[in-house]
């Protein structure tokens, strides 16, 4: 039996071997790469450099986009005109697009062709690239607002950025794929990645952040922001910005650590089943952190007396201040105008503040 198992890997490796003989021999003679793939049932062939391609820098104003498509890099650009540029492999349905009523819309989602499972050729980037002004560029179009309304945005497999424009609703989602985006104005911002990382940075006014992924880190600037919710299974989290009193923040992981420096909240929830907190400002209200397993350090502005606290370890030490304390450690102070909840099953806690 394992003789016959040999002859077999020998024969299996020499094919793939002869395989990618052939291929290279074929693209130094000029051959040019190709899809296989399943249209309506039917196995079909095309070239890897054909391509769906639209150029159009002259089109009609618009306030709301609308993006879905099933693999590209999406991408809004700020500009002086309103634009769109695609490029698309041929073997995918042909995307469906106009501007009617102020949207823009393009649908590249749909694809009889269930499934591309052979690519005899070299990956060329696929991509959507939509330009707008923004509001520090001037358009000729005469257009009554260079603040969008609205923009969502899916990709099932790319990534997603929005550079330099401002609207008052943002929403995107990505299977697989990174996620930038960099606003100098918003109210709404709602961005998930399954899997891939997403950075944030905007000026909003009193805005809502909600940014999540089940495998992939987070950073983002919450500056002008009255509330944040941020989450991902896998990752790191990290949440900068000069925030108001009034902010209300939740940041939750399962596997990584948490890094909040921000100017000040109101409420704010740090939860890490595995991994350390670190929480950095100027607290108005309840600061609560949790971790299952992992050290939890504070740097807060005030006196230790400006805090009412409840804080335990199952193993670690505690040092509250100047003081080394034991677990649990309670002190309610009717007159303290915060309230610190800290626990770690293992791990160490300190909390240290500015006088």
């Amino acid at each position: 039996m394992k003789r016959i198992l040999k002859v077999w890997w020998k024969i299996a490796l020499t094919m793939i071997a002869a395989g990618v003989a052939l291929m290279v021999l074929g693209f130094t003679l000029g051959a040019r790469g190709g899809y296989a793939y399943i249209n309506s049932g039917r196995l079909q062939f095309s070239s890897a450099g054909t391509y769906y391609t639209i150029e159009e820098s002259n089109l009609p104003p618009f306030d709301i986009v609308e993006v879905k498509v099933r693999s590209a890099n999406i991408e809004i650009v700020q500009s002086d005109h309103y634009g769109l540029e695609m490029r698309l492999p041929e073997h995918e349905d042909e995307p469906q697009w106009g501007v009617t009523g102020g949207k823009l819309t393009i649908d590249a989602s749909k694809a009889d062709n269930i499934f591309s499972f052979l690519n005899f050729g070299f990956h060329q980037s696929s991509y959507i690239k939509v330009y707008c002004p923004s509001s520090n560029a001037s358009s000729a179009s005469g257009f009554s607002s260079n603040k969008l309304q609205s923009v969502d945005l899916t990709a099932g497999s790319g990534d997603i950025s929005l550079q330099g424009i401002s609207a008052d609703r943002i929403g995107i989602n990505t299977s697989s794929g990174l996620v930038r985006i960099n606003t100098p104005y918003y109210q709404s911002v709602v961005a998930h990645a399954t899997s891939g990382d997403i950075t944030f940075s905007g000026a909003g006014d009193n805005a809502s952040l909600t940014l999540s992924s089940i495998s992939g880190s987070i950073k983002a600037d919450a500056s002008g922001c009255g509330a944040v919710d941020v989450e991902t299974k896998s990752g790191d989290i990290t949440i900068l910005g000069e925030t108001s009193a009034d902010m209300e923040m939740r940041v939750m992981v399962s596997s990584g650590r948490i890094d909040i420096n921000t100017a000040s909240w109101k409420s704010l929830t740090a939860q890490a089943a595995s991994g350390d907190i670190k929480i950095t400002g100027d607290p108005h209200g309840t600061t609560s952190a949790t971790a299952g397993s992992g050290d939890i350090t504070m740097r807060l502005s005030g006196t230790a007396s400006d805090f009412s606290y409840d804080i335990s370890t199952g193993s670690g030490f505690i040092r509250f201040g100047e003081n080394r304390i034991g677990s649990p450690a309670r002190n309610i102070n009717s007159a303290a105008i915060n309230t610190l909840s800290i626990r770690t099953s293992s791990g160490n806690v300190r909390v240290d503040f500015d006088r």
